[in-house]
């Protein structure tokens, strides 16, 4: 059997990367973080040339991102990765990779939190768009109509590796989905 798969997303600066970086810290036996972009991120002509665009772009490396996890080369019973794609990109690519663990978290924030955060200790002030405001709404709207085990938290300072990992055998199909409960909250 393959390893749990747990997706992060949300917009940039919403807390995806410094979420993953203390759930790493923590050095959690049998779990593995990985950073989507840690592949490197084309430039937009590179995008359009070679895959007809952003949006194709990020279909093929987040197929590439489920391959790769489902293979499993690093051992791990959970296998977390981060980064802003489409649970539309995901749910495929997991059928096509045969992996039949896994959830979806979204991070979220205020686009105030956000383009604080942008403007602030990310140093990326192009990122505070209404582009990546739409974005957000976008990731949240997907999020109202899933039936999978989400999460959202205001200012998501980090992922508190307890409610995450309490379910560990919820994404590895030990156990029965957790319920998610009002405001977004996750029951633990």
């Amino acid at each position: 059997m393959g390893p749990g798969l747990l997706f992060v997303i949300g917009a940039s600066g919403a807390g995806k990367t410094a979420a993953l970086r203390v759930l790493e810290a923590r050095r959690l036996a049998g779990v593995r973080c990985y950073y989507f972009d840690s592949v490197g991120v084309p430039a937009a002509e590179v995008m359009e040339r070679e895959f007809g665009g952003g949006e194709n772009w990020q279909s093929v490396a987040t197929a590439r991102w489920v391959e790769r996890l489902a293979a499993n080369p690093d051992r791990a019973d959970v296998a977390v990765l981060e980064g802003q794609t489409r649970p539309s990109f995901i749910r495929p690519a997991l059928e096509r990779a045969g992996a039949r663990h896994a959830g979806i978290v979204l991070l979220d924030c205020s686009a105030e939190v956000r383009a604080a955060r942008l403007h602030g200790p990310r140093g990326q002030p192009e990122l505070a768009t209404a582009r990546m405001d739409a974005w957000a709404a976008y990731l949240r709207g997907q999020a109202d109509r899933s039936d999978s085990p989400w999460w959202t938290r205001p200012g998501c300072p980090s992922v508190p590796s307890p409610m995450l990992f309490r379910h560990r055998q919820t994404w590895c199909g030990e156990r029965a989905k957790p319920r998610v409960l009002a405001a977004g909250r996750q029951e633990v």
